[in-house]
């Protein structure tokens, strides 16, 4: 259900090391132009895997939790649950899977009910913490439905086929194996959390290193002319660095490039990159967000969902980053000259600095003890 290449990263991840090891592995996507495409080039067979949109808002509604997210996805429709969960069905029974991994897809893990073996992966937003047996809430306020509503609905679809029914919502974002794929400073959930954290499954493995040259560096989504006209305006504050910007397109970002700022349209090497870069400026997505830390780089976010702002929450918790909030609203200008006065702030760059070195050394990857469960898993069906 999610966007952008975070997701779709973790399961490649996974995927090239069990292929290392003579296992195949196809994956199923709602967004084959992007995620389907990084899957491709990594030499992997994709198939469409049903998506069901996400339906508008009213006025004067907000979500409150991963419950009414599925109510927009036509979780308390009838009708479009069935379609979307035929389809699911369809596509695994076709496949025939030793082992589901699952990344916040809950339908797939519906539909896999007790037949297939499934672990999920994922982040402290895509497998929610519980409270008192319901799914926690990410913001206050009234639920848009409740989960025995929901609940309900998927009793009676799976009725008509005999099929598995989750006595709590929650279960749908559980599996015979739950692997928390980040940092636990990043868990957005902590407080409600009871399950031990793991790590991400790939991790730098120190901090880096060398005197930064470059003032930024930003990881952005060009869906507006707001992003391009931002550019021009860091520009004209004369700092020096580059941007990715998703989507654009490559004469536009040729057009953007000046003799110290250049504009990319395919995703850089951020490893490399904040080797000498001081500031990442992002939207808050959770895979730049724990590289940025664990390299000891200070960021700068700008959040456009739920899920970022609570990143960015806990970023700027820990002394490693701010957080322009309201960004959307306010014109590139302004933008831009709360991006420079972030970039003066030296105490950023040490505190960032510092916290890497305490995290990288007290912690490790969890690639091999998921693999090592996949393995497990698919020998014992």
């Amino acid at each position: 259900m999610g966007e952008g290449f975070g997701h779709v990263s973790r399961l490649l991840i996974l995927a090239e090391n069990l292929r290392k090891q003579g296992y195949e592995c196809i994956f199923l996507v709602s967004d084959l132009p992007r995620a389907g495409a990084k899957a491709q080039q990594s030499g992997f067979d994709v198939l469409a895997a049903p998506d069901v949109g996400l339906s508008p808002l009213r006025r004067g509604e907000q979500t409150t939790s991963l419950a009414d997210i599925l109510m927009r996805r036509g979780y308390s429709n009838y009708a479009k649950l069935k379609n979307s969960l035929s389809a699911w069905k369809s596509i695994l029974n076709l496949i025939n899977p030793d082992l589901v991994v699952l990344d916040y897809a809950p339908t797939a893990r519906l539909a896999a009910g007790i037949q297939f073996k499934t672990i999920v992966i994922g982040t402290g937003f895509t497998i929610p913490a519980s409270v008192k047996g319901q799914i926690a809430k990410f913001r206050k306020g009234k639920p848009m439905v409740s989960e025995v509503k929901i609940l309900d609905t998927i009793a009676k679809v799976q009725k008509t086929d005999g099929e598995w029914t989750p006595s709590k919502l929650i279960e749908l974002f559980r599996g015979d194996k739950v692997f928390l794929t980040i940092l636990p400073e990043l868990d957005c959930f902590s407080i409600h959390r009871k399950e031990e954290l793991k790590n991400p499954l790939v991790f730098p493995s120190n901090p880096a290193m060398g005197k930064p040259v470059d003032d930024i560096f930003c990881y952005l989504t060009d869906q507006s002319p707001k992003i391009s006209n931002l550019i021009r305006e860091l520009q004209g504050f004369g700092l020096k660095g580059g941007a990715y910007l998703r989507d654009i397109d490559p004469i536009k970002a040729k057009s953007l490039t000046t003799k110290n700022f250049r504009v990319y349209s395919e995703a850089q090497d951020v490893i490399k990159i904040s080797g000498y870069t001081k500031f990442i400026i992002h939207h808050g997505g959770i895979g730049l967000s724990q590289f940025a830390l664990g390299l000891g780089r200070p960021q700068i976010i700008l959040p456009n969902h739920m899920e970022q702002h609570m990143n960015a929450t806990n970023l700027m918790r820990l002394g490693c980053a701010e957080v322009l909030r309201n960004w959307r609203k306010s014109n590139p200008a302004n933008i831009a000259q709360e991006i420079f006065g972030c970039v003066q702030k030296t105490d950023l760059i040490s505190s960032a600095s510092n916290l890497a070195k305490k995290i990288t050394g007290k912690r490790k990857a969890s690639l091999n003890i998921v693999l090592s469960e996949c393995i497990n898993l698919m020998d014992c069906s």
